[in-house]
């Protein structure tokens, strides 16, 4: 059903996935909300082949790429290959990205460079698999995940967190554990604790919450050995369950004023009812609407101080005349929870090794006052640079610290969570107020 993006150059507001035109036989891949409404682009209409589709978009080099699994794009039906950018008069040719009709899944932004993740074994005339890395004029190789026997992987979502990426999907057949790993700057490794249990255990979505990685999908405990009921959060070194859990798939995480949106295709978290939407602060899920959705929700955004979702839905509330919503929606209340429950947070996984947690005072990296408003010192055992990420994986601050304590202004950042990171990888939590 696609995905929603907000260019963060325009504000505009796109949707991906696979539309077709109102008496015609064109399939189109990509609208932009206009005038209250998702409206195909004119200038560049994105003309697609029969069960092609896009699936993301992302701004990079102050340029906007579009993937998915397309054979072209735009008027001039000119070959994209399922990779192409979006320019002011239309779609504007990359490279043949695919050989073969497999997907690119979703991109992010790493050390300067554009990673493509997906399903796929080459891009242009690079073998490659499942992610390669993209400079803005060719494609070069990246590091291969950790896979079973048979090669299978697919890369659902990428991330960065604390400086390290970490990459989630469905990368085997059989339980081996690793769908979700992290790349410590030189190869990719699997994640102590971590477990799926079965074959279903995907991985669809990972966002970064209060300094903590939650990591969502179709996992569950229902066979004894997977490691929560499809969502876990991660603090870097251990994985909690929230309480129960979901009871069934979570497709897709947001972030919006303070608190943790999830959407997906259950019908409860954590025992309370909760029909596709659930909210999550400060240890208590929360049920955001009273009206039943028939079927899962994909994606959602907030953009305008609205929340639109997209899926396979087709009834929202209850039946009868003028319920009927097909595939995509705007919530028109406010955004206030109706319902909530406490909810207790356990550490779960098998841990090979276990680490004792520092005192304060034997950190080798310090930082306060800490939630902050302006200032901050640092105190750290290894002068040096220093790099400050945002709640997105995002450089908003880099330094050189020559001495052990040092005070830096950060009065121009907006309120939320960052990461002060330093050159050995030994990170701290900051929150802005």
């Amino acid at each position: 059903m696609g995905k929603f993006f907000v260019d963060p150059e325009t504000n505009s507001l796109y949707h991906t996935g696979e539309y077709s035109l109102s008496g015609s036989s064109l399939r189109v891949g990509l609208v932009r909300w206009t005038n209250g409404q998702f409206q195909v682009l004119d200038s560049s209409r994105t003309y697609l082949n029969r069960s092609n589709y896009s699936t993301s978009m992302l701004r990079y080099q102050n340029e906007l790429y579009v993937c998915g699994s397309f054979s072209y794009m735009g008027d001039t039906n000119s070959v994209q290959k399922s990779f192409c950018k979006l320019g002011d008069t239309g779609f504007k040719e990359t490279s043949q990205a695919l050989k073969r009709n497999y997907n690119i899944q979703t991109m992010t932004e790493y050390d300067g460079q554009l990673l493509l993740a997906g399903r796929f074994d080459s891009l242009d005339h690079l073998s490659c698999r499942s992610i390669a890395a993209w400079n803005g004029q060719e494609f070069s190789d990246f590091p291969v995940l950790e896979a079973s026997e048979n090669g299978l992987t697919e890369i659902t979502s990428l991330i960065e967190y604390k400086g390290l990426l970490y990459a989630g999907g469905f990368f085997g057949d059989s339980p081996t554990n690793r769908d979700l790993q992290v790349f410590d700057g030189t190869s990719w490794k699997s994640i102590d604790g971590w477990s799926v249990g079965t074959s279903s255990g995907w991985v669809n979505d990972m966002v970064v919450y209060k300094d903590e990685l939650y990591i969502a999908g179709g996992f569950s405990k229902s066979d004894g050995k997977g490691i929560a009921n499809r969502v876990v959060k991660y603090d870097g070194q251990y994985f909690y369950e929230l309480g129960n859990g979901l009871d069934n798939t979570v497709y897709d995480l947001e972030v919006h004023n303070g608190s943790l949106f999830m959407f997906g295709g259950f019908e409860s978290a954590n025992g309370m009812s909760a029909s596709k939407i659930a909210v999550w602060k400060d240890d208590h899920f929360y049920t955001f609407s009273s009206d039943s959705i028939d079927q899962w929700i994909s994606d959602a955004v907030f953009y305008e101080d609205s929340l639109l979702i997209t899926g396979s839905f087709q009834q929202i509330g209850s039946s009868g005349p003028g319920q009927s919503v097909a595939y995509q929606a705007k919530w028109a209340g406010k955004f206030q929870p109706l319902q909530s429950q406490a909810t207790e947070v356990n550490r779960v996984g098998n841990y090979t090794t276990q680490v004792e947690p520092q005192l304060e005072s034997q950190k080798p990296l310090r930082a306060y006052p800490n939630p902050f408003t302006g200032e901050v010192t640092l105190e750290s055992q290894t002068p040096g640079w220093y790099s400050l990420f945002d709640h997105q994986g995002r450089l908003v601050w880099s330094g050189a610290l020559d001495s052990p304590t040092e005070t830096i202004d950060l009065h121009h950042l907006d309120p939320g969570s960052y990461q002060m990171v330093d050159e050995t990888g030994h990170a701290v939590s900051l929150i802005k107020n």
